[in-house]
């Protein structure tokens, strides 16, 4: 597929320029939410998630990334959305991850069909290459639009998992001693807080 050995040549030979632009994207959205990560842990989520991205897009169909080629990036995807459910992130922070990845791309990707120097005016990508670049963004658009929603849905299935566990805690804790003495005093605690008397 011409699609996805160009997407795979832009991410190795850009790679660099691809995590920079990257991180300072992350970088501008975290100022933006709370707990954002460190410009730090951004730099090394960013690089860890391009090792497993470049190999993928390079032995598996950019079109299916339940198959076996892309295990790596769900791992890591999963990990990712695990801890960020834990430290209170919420989906749409940690999707971004994957959908703030879209311009460094886009921009490499220009990069490209204009002979390996940023595009001008004189050097704008001749019809078939531009017609080759609007396939390229959209089939790469494709791709993180549904590394994006695969994050989501990992993110959703680790936080049920944290609230599981958390209802699993509290019904685990002892009766509090106030409740067994005689009178109107604390009888229970549902699992919504809510105090009954």
């Amino acid at each position: 597929m011409v699609v996805q050995r160009t997407l795979g040549t832009v991410l190795k030979r850009h790679r660099q320029q691809i995590q920079q632009q990257w991180t300072r994207e992350l970088s501008q959205h975290a100022a933006a939410f709370r707990g954002g990560a460190a410009r730090s842990e951004q730099e090394r989520q960013a690089g860890q998630f391009l090792d497993c991205l470049v190999p993928a897009v390079e032995s598996s169909a950019i079109d299916d990334i339940d198959a076996p080629g892309w295990k790596d990036t769900r791992d890591f995807l999963d990990e990712l959305s695990r801890q960020r459910a834990l430290a209170g992130f919420a989906s749409d922070d940690t999707a971004r991850f994957i959908f703030s990845l879209k311009r460094p791309v886009f921009d490499a990707l220009r990069v490209q069909a204009s002979g390996g120097r940023a595009p001008t005016r004189s050097r704008a990508p001749s019809r078939g290459n531009a017609e080759q670049l609007a396939d390229d963004v959209w089939d790469a658009s494709m791709l993180l639009d549904r590394l994006g929603l695969y994050t989501i849905l990992a993110f959703q299935k680790s936080r049920e998992e944290v609230i599981h566990r958390q209802q699993q805690e509290l019904l685990e804790l002892p009766a509090h001693p106030a409740a067994q003495a005689e009178g109107p005093l604390l009888r229970s605690l549902d699992l919504t807080g809510v105090i009954a008397l």
